[in-house]
């Protein structure tokens, strides 16, 4: 799948007539394919998950946002003494053509926008995109100063210059500290909820197959839920030492005091895990190390064995060594995979002590 700001840059440059005769030949050819316009409607949703919604969403017609790009077309074409790169085309060709690439731009961002600006987004400049692949964890400083520490499997999208308010997206782990300016408030949009700080440091875990969870370190934050049409749904404003995850199922918010140095270990190479059921554990270590764990056998026993450990830069044969010696489970590599697989000579004993 392409990345989103090489949709949202087509976007931009088919609205100003940037294309020239051969590039957009070779646009049109392109969305001719069902496979390429499934990976734009596809990118546009992600979009929408991650994008902000407007307080007060206009709502637009797409029969005029067509006639303005057909306006364009037949204004440039009025200038003779200015370049046209498409006037070899003919117009009878180019207008239908540019009229039904337009229809799929158009009709996909208002599928999936519920009615946001077009214009609000295609003049955006070209946003920064940062990945910690697996394995990996990255620092980030933004345009602000803000410091952003990034986990492994993580993805972050900030504009390359503020405005107003400093807005980022994120999909996976992240852990701000954000520079204080009560003129310009700072919000991390996530897929599920956003964040809206000041000045503060906070943890935000956002991976998709998993609740969102927001640490508070200091400062304040509020985590917050809104509708498609910009209405705050759920909201929650946190403290130090608080941290809030957020329920789909009934779209709330929930807040418990902890110990933040728990999740926020990982920015210094710490692993830790404090009564995390094996799934979890497994999880987690997969996106550590880049391995592929697979538990093997379905065993709600085995499934709700619960771990408390932290590792501190080990190495991946040392940590499966220490989760092999504290319960009855072996490690087999097969085919590239490491299956977890009950440990027959010390399982009864285990079910035994823990009747």
């Amino acid at each position: 799948m392409k990345r989103e700001g090489e949709y949202l840059e087509i976007i931009r440059k088919l609205f100003h007539y940037e294309y020239n005769e051969e590039e957009l030949r070779q646009l049109l050819k392109r969305f001719e394919t069902e496979e390429e316009q499934k990976a734009f409607y596809k990118a546009v949703e992600q979009l929408w998950e991650t994008a902000e919604n407007t307080e007060s969403p206009a709502s637009y017609d797409p029969e005029k946002l067509l006639q303005r790009v057909l306006t364009t077309i037949r204004t440039k074409e009025a200038q003779p003494n200015k370049k046209t790169t498409i006037r070899s085309i003919p117009r009878k060709k180019v207008i239908p053509r540019l009229l039904k690439i337009a229809a799929i731009f158009i009709l996909g961002l208002l599928l999936f926008f519920g009615g946001r600006s077009i214009y609000h987004w295609h003049q955006k400049e070209v946003c920064v995109f940062v990945k910690a692949p697996l394995g990996v964890k990255k620092s980030v400083i933004l345009p602000d100063s803000s410091h952003v520490w990034l986990n492994s499997g993580s993805i972050l999208k900030y504009p390359r210059h503020f405005g107003k308010t400093r807005k980022i997206c994120l999909h996976g782990e992240a852990y701000f500290e954000v520079t204080k300016d009560a003129k310009h408030p700072f919000i991390v949009h996530t897929p599920k909820i956003n964040v809206k700080v000041l000045g503060t440091g906070f943890n935000v875990s956002a991976y998709c197959d998993e609740p969102v969870q927001v640490t508070l370190v200091h400062g304040r934050v509020m985590a917050f839920r809104k509708s498609r049409f910009g209405r705050i749904k759920a909201k929650v404003i946190l403290s130090p030492g608080e941290q809030t995850t957020f329920s789909e199922k009934t779209n709330t918010f929930q807040v418990r005091k902890i110990n933040t140095s728990d999740y926020t270990a990982w920015i210094k190479g710490r692993l830790v895990f404090k009564n995390t059921p094996l799934p979890e554990v497994v999880k987690r270590i997969n996106r550590w190390y880049n391995a592929k764990i697979v538990i093997k056998d379905n065993d709600s026993i085995l499934n709700q064995m619960n771990y408390t450990v932290q590792f501190n830069k080990t190495p991946l044969p040392t940590v499966l060594k220490i989760l092999h010696e504290m319960t009855p489970v072996c490690f087999k590599q097969s085919d590239g995979k490491i299956f977890v697989t009950k440990d027959k000579k010390r399982w009864k004993d285990f079910i035994k002590n823990n009747e």
